[in-house]
């Protein structure tokens, strides 16, 4: 379960309901409702769509806007992926842990069916050895990370992923691995209301075929941290 790139939170609750759009077990589901904007060329693919947080009933709690870019650059693809996430169900709470909650990652099953003990973590603070996996609140060096990465065994071909977060996005965060494949972060339990704010969110995921290096994954986060800026100058 779990493949790919997903998002969702083990409780969700709000006045007089509650369901888990981690594990989906009792029929709550996130639908995708339309798409608002479809972009295809030779570098970028791009779509914007909406998608309905539905509880066990099918009726939504909260609506998503939810943003999909993929981008073909030397040495590897770049994914951008961000959401607004609003209530429309008066006060709704999200909340679980580092495991279970989140936007995350999760690489094809061959990894935990047959190769997690070659999966390698390489973090800020330098590479692993292989099958180790550090976890939040145990570790407590485990919250707060720029980026992450995930190196892991396909058939005899070894990818990388690497996971970018943003200082735009709520705080603080704490991160979760598994040497079966899958890694990311939860960044604490949100509060939405109906006449509030969106929990807005913004990650980077970088896939390239073989390892990469700490160096690689600084200018990855780097440049998400600080995209360059532009001035524009208006002649009269």
């Amino acid at each position: 379960h779990h493949q790919g790139l997903y998002y969702g939170f083990t409780r969700c609750t709000w006045d007089g309901g509650k369901c888990n759009t981690w594990y989906c077990h009792e029929g709550e589901h996130e639908l995708h409702k339309q798409v608002d904007e479809q972009v295809a060329g030779p570098v970028l693919a791009r779509h914007r769509v909406k998608i309905d947080w539905n509880d066990t009933e099918g009726k939504p709690f909260c609506v998503e806007d939810r943003e999909l870019a993929v981008f073909a650059t030397p040495g590897g693809t770049l994914v951008e992926w961000s959401s607004s996430l609003r209530s429309v169900r008066g006060v709704v709470t999200l909340d679980g842990d580092p495991q279970h909650a989140g936007f995350q990652f999760r690489a094809d099953n061959e990894v935990a069916a047959k190769r997690s003990k070659e999966t390698v973590y390489l973090r800020p603070d330098g590479r692993d050895k292989p099958g180790v996996t550090r976890n939040w609140p145990a570790d407590k060096t485990m919250t707060q990370l720029p980026w992450n990465t995930m190196s892991f065994m396909l058939g005899e071909q070894r990818y990388t992923a690497a996971y970018v977060d943003s200082p735009r996005n709520p705080k603080p965060s704490f991160y979760s691995e598994r040497s079966y494949g899958r890694f990311g972060s939860w960044f604490g339990k949100q509060t939405l209301r109906e006449d509030g704010p969106p929990v807005r969110i913004t990650y980077r995921i970088w896939l390239q075929r073989g390892e990469m290096t700490g160096e690689q994954a600084v200018a990855l986060s780097h440049d998400f941290a600080t995209p360059p800026s532009v001035t524009v100058a208006v002649k009269k």
